[in-house]
């Protein structure tokens, strides 16, 4: 099955270098410990991960089972939400798969740096698309392939993730 929009569903595409600008220029670094829950859709935080891998999840009320998307280095964390539902909450939930370091900045002034300048503006509307579209096909996924598909994908996700190649020998699974 190939997918609806995006080239590679669940993994979402890195900022543009004009986004992660200006977290390197105003953000505070951060340490999200591996195996920790962080509840964005309630902060008014915004992060560019520099390192580690976390995923979201979207769900209801204390239930937070559909894993929407990996997050990766160079990958904005709660910029999406900043953008489209400026201080209100969503239910989304992420868990730190791989201790991650991070920028931190507050989503108000994250919008107002945006607004500074209508080429990063839009530069950064794209790539919430295009983290969209990658979103979307993993939430499909989630729900059109049989498990073993859905499992084998995620496992070579996991291989691509950290940088190796997916064989035919035996490999233990990426931490």
């Amino acid at each position: 099955m190939n997918t609806v929009y995006s080239d590679s569903p669940w993994l979402l595409p890195p900022d543009p270098a004009s986004t992660a600008a200006i977290f390197r220029r105003l953000g505070k670094p951060v340490l999200l410990k591996a195996r920790s829950l962080v509840n964005f859709g309630a902060s008014n935080k915004v992060y560019l991960l520099e390192s580690g891998i976390i995923a979201t999840f979207a769900g209801g009320v204390g239930h937070y089972e559909r894993m929407a998307g990996f997050f990766t280095a160079g990958c904005s964390l709660g910029a999406v939400k900043a953008m489209t539902h400026r201080g209100s909450p969503m239910s989304l939930q992420a868990r730190v798969y791989r201790e991650a370091r991070a920028l931190a900045i507050d989503s108000s002034q994250f919008m107002r740096e945006l607004e500074r300048d209508p080429k990063v503006f839009a530069e950064t509307a794209l790539n919430f698309v295009q983290k969209n579209e990658a979103t979307m096909d993993g939430l499909f996924l989630n729900d059109l392939l049989k498990i073993p598909e859905r499992l084998s994908r995620m496992i070579a996700l996991l291989f691509q993730m950290d940088g190796r190649p997916l064989g035919t020998d035996c490999q233990p699974l990426p931490d």
